[in-house]
């Protein structure tokens, strides 16, 4: 690659860069870690509610995610593991919301969640080279869960026009499969 090229992942490094300019101090770089927790205190408190946990147990998994070893011991360090899993944990949330409303309301797909998915695959990714895989196991089943609704509830045109785009959004899964480790 040569000396002024890196391919790999940046996106925890990269928050730590902006809070360094825009706060113009250093100070709180080693607390990047703790911009990323929020993320997977709601991931992890909507998968326990989405498997039927009650309100007060989702909050209480929830809040548990602080306390796992990494989160504790890597909060105050510039080490991206924390932070990682954070976006993984989101991006899993994520995948499992739009599979569960796959098919509701006539749609095959939940447009609404377009935004939440696109920004948890862009941490899941940026965060660490090891994101690309799990991404792609995402998409893949991501792709499964809108083919299958295409098969129940889609129309003879419209049916064939969803298998098409399923088919390009599998075939993406491949690819980043393909690309994944860099």
């Amino acid at each position: 690659w040569g000396p002024c090229r890196n391919a790999y992942t940046k996106a925890v490094e990269v928050t730590a860069y902006m809070m360094a300019w825009a706060l113009h101090s250093s100070n709180f770089v080693n607390t990047v870690n703790l911009a990323f927790l929020p993320l997977g205190v709601l991931a992890v408190a909507y998968l326990s509610r989405s498997i039927g946990a009650s309100p007060a147990v989702s909050a209480m998994a929830g809040a548990a995610w602080i306390l796992i070893p990494v989160n504790i011991v890597q909060a105050r360090t510039t080490y991206v593991d924390s932070g990682y899993a954070s976006c993984a944990a989101a991006f899993v949330a994520a995948v499992v919301y739009v599979v569960s409303h796959v098919g509701e309301q006539g749609e095959f797909f939940p447009w609404r969640s377009v935004l939440p998915l696109g920004a948890t695959t862009g941490l899941a990714v940026g965060a660490k080279g090891t994101g690309a895989l799990l991404v792609s196991i995402g998409f893949v089943v991501l792709s499964a869960a809108v083919l299958i609704g295409i098969a129940r509830h889609g129309s003879g045109r419209r049916r064939k026009l969803i298998a098409i785009g399923g088919l390009f959004v599998l075939s993406g899964a491949v690819v980043a499969i393909t690309v994944g480790g860099y």
